[in-house]
């Protein structure tokens, strides 16, 4: 299934940030079980959520620097 498919619509944009902050073999099995904690682990709905708290943390360890 395609990237754009996760986090509505905005994967890939998700995928490009879990890699810089895990590396490229850890960060798609963060993405994936990040996706799949979400209630029903539908691609498609309901992982909006986690995106924004993610983007909060990854913008919070930027600042940290």
């Amino acid at each position: 299934m395609a990237l754009k498919n996760y986090y509505d619509g905005e994967g890939d944009k998700v995928m490009r940030n879990m890699k810089q902050t895990y590396g490229p073999k850890k960060a798609e099995s963060v993405f994936y079980a990040t996706a799949n904690k979400q209630k029903g682990a539908k691609p498609s709905g309901g992982a909006r959520g986690v995106f924004k708290s993610y983007r909060a943390k990854v913008r919070g360890a930027m600042r940290e620097e």
